[in-house]
């Protein structure tokens, strides 16, 4: 089972749907996005000191195109 595409948890796993009132429940390498996302190290201890970083470079990048 790929990450996000459990269908207990999302419904219509394969759509596209940015709006999903569930998304903090996605994994990614850090953990429970949820958990990232709030920097709690103790269920996401993984968290990248660069990911800041790196969403602003990749929204400059997305902007420019």
């Amino acid at each position: 089972m790929a990450a996000g595409l459990d269908a207990s948890v999302f419904p219509d796993p394969y759509k596209f749907d940015s709006s999903r009132p569930n998304l903090g429940e996605t994994m990614n390498w850090n953990g429970v996005t949820k958990y990232v996302m709030a920097r709690d190290y103790q269920n996401a201890p993984r968290f990248c000191p660069g990911a800041g970083l790196s969403v602003k470079i990749a929204t400059k990048v997305c902007d420019y195109f």
